[in-house]
Order: structure tokens, then C-alpha cells, then sequence
């Protein structure tokens, strides 16, 4: 017989009534005490903005979501804000693209909020817990595409990540090759054709350094749609594959403005430098949508 998981343990339990109670400076505190903590194979469901979300304790944006409600609040009340803004000026059909869907928690929030989500997960494991999220919830505007998005259709191999963190595995490197997944990759504009993709208003992406591939395969959507794109940068140097602001310039749209994204719950945006991780890119005659935000 099959042992089930067990549920949070009282301290995790006591952490999160703290993690949820809104007092300033627990954050810190409380991933002081998690990281001492042995790791957990706890599985909870709670409530997620009128959602149910299941998770494990064992994984980073479950424990988040267990601990806080949510994982990057920030980015996800910026997405939020700009959407309902772009509904405000009259459009009366939103659509989103999430490039990196991973498990489903930012499509799962946005889905309140856009009227179609088009979320891309080449990671097996990752898109069935997408799935399921969104079937035990009744999410019917959510597509799913088992895919990857770059400049070509090709095959590569999806890194291992980090242990615990499914949402850092790349295309671009591993830290052991024997659990790399051959994932499919397609050109990203030819899919957006053959999908008859309508058009987009907001990009979110995380690909773990593959920005710059699926923005060069993605420059004739953009070029029409001219939507606000929000990413990560990862990388030193060379950052989600692009050597400079002007590589990325270039790259996607010359007359758009970048952003950093700052706040831990509040968002708020500034004149974006290299150093920033999250970055807002608006086409400048977009700009009105996101004036509440600038700092």
C-alpha cells in the first residue's frame, strides 16, 4: 500500500499564517528558518484568488504559494494592471502569450484578467501539472502548446535546473546532461501562423537565457502586434542572449521604451539599466498604459 504525502507540519503551518498575515520584513525570516528546515514532500491545496491550487512543498513556487499566496506578486499585479488597462482603452478581446508557462502558476492568476491565454511548456512534467491546474479549476481559456519557441524548427535538450525549481531549467546548459529532455522547438513565427494566433497585447516569458532566440524567431508578430513584453534577463555579460540595450533594441523593436521591474508586491517601474533581471519592454505609443507604474 502506497503511503500518502504527508501535509505541512505545524511549523511550516505557523510560518505561513505569518507568511499571510501582511507584517512587514517576514519574508527574510521566514526563508531563514525554511532553508534550516529538512526538505518536505508535504502536498497542501489552498485558495489561489478564488482558484484551488494544489502543491509540494519539495518544489520553489509551491513552497512560495504554501508560505506567501503567491509567487512574484510583483510581476504578476504589473501584468495584471496593464491588462485591465488595455481594457479600459477598448479592447474588448485580450489575449497573452506565456512563453515559459512552467506549472501553470502565472496563467492560472491571468486567466482572471485576459480573455486568452497561449501558454508554451516543452517540459513534459511541467505542462501535465499545467494541465491539470487548469482542469480543476475550469479554466477553459487557457491553450496549452507542449513546445518550445526559437528562430527555426529544430529539436534541444531541456537542462536539469536546479533541484526543486522547474522553472530554471534551460535549453542553453545543465548541470547533469543524463537528465536532459529532447523538447521540440518551432519556429515562432510560422506556429503563431499555423495557430492563426490573433492578436497579442501583453508577452510574458521566462526562458532561462533563450530571450533573444525567441524574440528574433517571434520580430514579425511583434512588428504587427507591437505588444508589451515582460522577461527575465539571465546571464553576466551577456544577458538572455543579447550583448548590449542596444542588441536587444534592435533585436525587437527600435521605438519602444525599457523598464525595469522593481517591488516585492508593489510594482513599480525605472529607466531600465543592464544590472535589472525583469524588464518591461513598451512600444512607445503604449507608454499611457503604464504610467501608474513609473517612478
Amino acid at each position: 500500500m502506497v503511503e500518502p504525502n504527508p501535509k505541512p507540519d505545524r511549523l511550516r503551518q505557523c510560518l505561513r499564517l505569518v507568511g499571510l498575515s501582511g507584517l512587514p520584513k517576514t519574508s527574510g525570516f521566514i526563508w531563514w528558518v525554511d532553508r534550516r528546515l529538512p526538505v518536505s514532500d508535504a502536498v497542501f491545496e489552498v485558495d489561489f484568488f478564488g482558484h484551488r491550487y494544489e502543491g509540494c512543498l519539495n518544489q520553489k513556487i509551491d513552497k512560495s504559494v504554501w508560505y506567501f499566496g503567491v509567487y512574484e506578486p510583483a510581476e504578476l499585479n504589473l501584468i495584471k494592471g496593464i491588462l485591465n488597462e488595455v481594457r479600459r482603452q477598448g479592447e474588448e478581446r485580450i489575449v497573452l502569450l506565456d512563453i515559459g508557462a512552467n506549472v501553470g502558476h502565472h496563467s492560472l492568476f491571468l486567466s482572471s484578467y485576459a480573455d486568452q491565454i497561449i501558454a508554451f511548456e516543452p517540459a513534459i512534467e511541467a505542462s501535465e501539472k499545467l494541465r491539470a491546474r487548469m482542469a480543476k479549476n475550469q479554466i477553459a481559456n487557457v491553450t496549452l502548446y507542449n513546445v518550445a519557441l526559437g528562430e527555426a524548427d529544430s529539436s534541444g535538450f531541456l537542462g536539469s535546473g536546479f533541484d526543486g525549481n522547474s522553472g530554471s531549467r534551460s535549453l542553453l546548459w545543465t548541470f547533469d546532461p543524463e537528465k536532459n529532455e529532447k523538447v521540440i522547438v518551432r519556429h515562432a513565427d510560422a506556429f503563431m501562423a499555423e495557430i492563426n494566433c490573433p492578436k497579442i497585447h501583453v508577452i510574458k516569458m521566462d526562458v532561462e537565457g533563450f530571450e533573444k532566440t525567441v524574440l528574433t524567431g517571434l520580430r514579425n508578430k511583434i512588428a504587427a502586434d507591437r505588444p508589451i513584453i515582460l522577461f527575465e534577463m539571465v546571464g553576466n555579460q551577456t544577458r538572455g542572449g543579447f550583448e548590449g540595450i542596444e542588441d536587444l533594441h534592435s533585436t525587437v523593436l527600435g521605438d519602444c521604451t525599457l523598464f525595469g521591474v522593481h517591488g516585492r508586491t508593489k510594482p513599480f517601474l525605472r529607466d531600465y539599466v543592464w544590472e535589472d533581471d525583469a524588464v518591461l519592454l513598451v512600444p512607445n505609443e503604449k507608454l499611457s498604459l503604464i504610467q501608474s507604474f513609473r517612478q
